[in-house]
């Protein structure tokens, strides 16, 4: 009698119960592995089940460690066959990638395309504005300027990038100094400008060449917006070669005029300006 009043109790209590288990793990993003565990308040015996990714549900004992990343779903059920809710949490702690981008590249466009167990929030920081915005993956930039790429998925794993944005070539330009000295000198600029080649053919078509790089050029503000100066002392063919860079490249020819044709003009404006000189 006393047996059958203990199962008797206990069979009233799976009738009273109607409260689910509760299973002690968060639906979030998880930077490390997880210990799922549940519980019922009630007493009661219960099955903890656990699906990772598209794997089939396998049951688990309580306090079962995860051991990878990974989506994961848990679910718990009593004996009298109150069901939890199930919990989807995620286990993520690598970094999110920025797809089809090298850190420090420079492109003619760039979309924006990262990939991540979980959901990402993309910030993009103009560099040459100061300017911060949230975007959507899937974005593309196409403004020329450097760039601050910043991806934290819900884990708060971070990935920073920095890419550049130059469709521009270098210019060039050659211009005469003054009326008095007159000589040809050619001018490159450009914000990224890395090379500059000189190539001069004499009129006897004699061919010297001569490379300057960074150590070369006057330098901007911020370590940019370079420019070279060459003077173009010789008389025959200059080709002037300019590239920055992200692989954009001008060139250019330009004959220089005889210093001897120009001799006369020279001593002319030599003796205008000295007269002018005295006068004052």
């Amino acid at each position: 009698a006393e047996e059958l009043q203990k199962r008797l109790d206990e069979v009233s209590k799976l009738l009273d119960d109607n409260k689910a288990p509760i299973i002690n793990v968060e639906e979030k993003a998880y930077p490390e592995n997880v210990t799922v565990s549940a519980e019922d308040k009630e007493g009661n015996n219960f099955k903890l089940y656990l699906t990772k990714d598209s794997d089939e549900e396998k049951e688990i004992e309580n306090n079962t460690l995860t051991t990878s990343e990974g989506i994961y779903i848990a679910r718990a059920i009593d004996e009298a066959f109150n069901e939890s809710d199930p919990i989807r949490f995620i286990v993520d702690w690598t970094d999110p990638v920025f797809k089809n981008l090298t850190n420090g590249g420079h492109y003619k466009d760039v979309t924006i395309n990262v990939e991540d167990l979980s959901k990402v929030v993309i910030k993009v920081t103009n560099m040459d504005k100061a300017e911060t915005t949230e975007i959507e993956n899937g974005t593309k930039l196409t403004d020329e300027a450097t760039y601050k790429l910043e991806a934290t998925d819900e884990a708060l794993n971070k990935t920073t990038y920095y890419v550049a944005i130059d469709k521009t070539k270098p210019a060039i330009s050659t211009t005469d100094k003054s009326i008095i000295n007159y000589t040809k000198w050619t001018e490159v600029t450009d914000k990224f400008l890395i090379l500059v080649k000189i190539k001069h053919e004499d009129l006897n078509g004699e061919i010297t060449e001569e490379n300057f790089t960074r150590a070369d050029f006057e330098v901007g503000a911020r370590n940019e917006n370079f420019k070279f100066r060459y003077k173009l002392e010789e008389e025959g063919k200059y080709t002037i070669y300019a590239e920055d860079k992200y692989g954009n490249y001008k060139e250019e020819t330009v004959n220089s005029t005889s210093v001897c044709e120009n001799a006369l003009f020279t001593d002319t404006a030599s003796l205008i300006y000295g007269l002018f000189i005295m006068l004052v």
